[in-house]
């Protein structure tokens, strides 16, 4: 292996399972990994699976029925799709939620 892949590996490896979430944050997300207000709980139960997480097809689907998905969303992971259609919804005056 070559310097520059060793390096480039240790670099990759400690980086592995890092958050983007602050770790200040961290603590106040909470076991539930949201910011907690209204808007985050609600679509949390709306796009919930049977074992609380995030199903990925209910949460696009809302964003599409609000007009707040981008299909480059789908390169990211559920937590931060899950965020990233949070934010957009709380732009809108009122949610489709059905």
């Amino acid at each position: 292996m070559s310097r520059k892949t060793k390096k480039s590996t240790a670099k990759n490896s400690s980086k592995a399972g890092a958050s983007v979430v602050k770790a200040k944050y961290r603590t106040q997300y909470g076991e539930n990994g949201t910011c907690g207000d209204a808007l985050a709980k609600q679509l949390s139960a709306h796009v919930a699976n049977k074992d609380g997480k995030v199903d990925l097809s209910k949460l696009r689907a809302l964003a599409e029925r609000n007009n707040v998905w981008n299909d480059k969303y789908s390169k990211l992971n559920a937590g931060m799709q899950r965020m990233t259609v949070r934010n957009r919804l709380a732009a809108l005056d009122k949610v489709v939620w059905k």
